[in-house]
């Protein structure tokens, strides 16, 4: 219990953060866990450090935790301004189910339109997992880059790519 105070302490301060994470992972319960972490991410989010790898490095460390609160500290990210942050958020939010992301996994990619980088993320990934474009299509058309079409059922394809039916 002493150490929980100072190793949060240094995850607001530090670029270095892979060892303390872990040191909590293994103190603290899943939801004393998710609830802490969620106070560095919102921490991080309010005042954002010199470098993005804190923020991108914490939420790449979440892989295998999931909950409602860390979800929603974790959306924020997807408007930072270093792309690897973003990204990590995305690998984040692509984590859980369609239904609990899209809707912000589509608005990262309209509001990415200066960001090729996180764009082609996200339309690879969507496309793959065959995610209908269902209330974004108007606009998700009009932004595609070359390469890419939507097809009569919503879905992104790579123009050329020879998909095939997944049982």
């Amino acid at each position: 219990d002493e150490a929980i105070e100072p190793l949060i302490k240094f995850l607001k301060q530090e670029r270095q953060i892979y060892w303390p994470v872990r040191a909590l992972r293994k103190i603290l319960s899943e939801d004393e866990f998710s609830q802490r972490i969620g106070q560095v991410l919102r921490f991080h989010w309010e005042n954002p450090p010199a470098s993005s790898d804190p923020k991108s490095q914490l939420i790449r460390l979440l892989e295998d935790v999931q909950s409602p609160q860390l979800l929603e500290n974790v959306k924020p990210f997807l408007e930072d301004e270093a792309d690897d942050t973003r990204l990590a958020s995305l690998d984040y939010l692509f984590s859980y189910p369609e239904e609990e992301t899209r809707q912000a996994i589509f608005q990262c990619y309209l509001d990415s339109v200066d960001r090729p980088r996180v764009r082609g993320y996200i339309l690879g990934v969507i496309s793959e997992r065959q995610w209908s474009v269902r209330g974004f299509r108007h606009k998700i058309e009009e932004s595609l880059p070359a390469g890419y079409t939507i097809s009569r059922d919503g879905k992104i394809k790579s123009v050329g790519q020879i998909h095939t039916q997944r049982e």
